[in-house]
């Protein structure tokens, strides 16, 4: 994670009383140019993995864990379906989900993530809108970080502003 993102977590550690802590959660959208595919750019969605279990239900354990491979294989439609009715971009760039096999782990500052990763249907530098759908509402005071690799762009959506213009 870059610099942003540090500081952007510094600044939500320092900030917080102990006892709001867990009033807000952030997850964090990172696109980057595909570089052994120019015509599409990659990105990945980290979210904490209770955060996950909130959204996404069908995909975790009743231990609000991430579901083994072999049972992940079977939550493939509904985790299309969600992922797509989360996140966006501009018409010209079509969204891409990889299989769900794919989520990986991730142990960040003591915390659980879940990355799901994809691909946009367009060079990067034609993307010019990210939106992200629902969450909000399923996780109050969430933010998503949004960080476009190559640009040092960044942007935070939250439930007042769902949608991000890249310029």
């Amino acid at each position: 994670m870059n610099k942003f993102v540090v500081a952007t977590l510094l600044v939500l550690v320092f900030l917080t009383e102990p006892a709001q802590a867990h009033r807000f959660s952030t997850s964090f959208l990172q696109l980057d140019s595909g570089q052994d595919h120019p015509q599409e750019f990659d990105w990945s969605w980290r979210i904490v993995e209770h955060d996950l279990a909130v959204v996404a239900p069908f995909l975790v354990n009743n231990q609000k864990q991430l579901l083994p491979l072999a049972e992940l294989a079977a939550q493939q439609q509904s985790f299309a379906d969600f992922v797509a009715t989360r996140v966006s971009f501009n018409a010209e760039c079509s969204l891409e989900v990889l299989p769900v096999v794919q989520l990986t782990r991730e142990v960040y500052a003591g915390q659980e993530f879940v990355v799901i990763h994809g691909h946009g249907g367009c060079p990067l530098a034609l993307l010019k809108e990210v939106q992200v759908n629902k969450v909000f509402a399923e996780i109050k005071n969430h933010k998503v970080i949004i960080e476009i690799g190559d640009k040092e762009k960044h942007g935070v959506l939250s439930q007042a502003q769902t949608t991000w213009q890249v310029e």
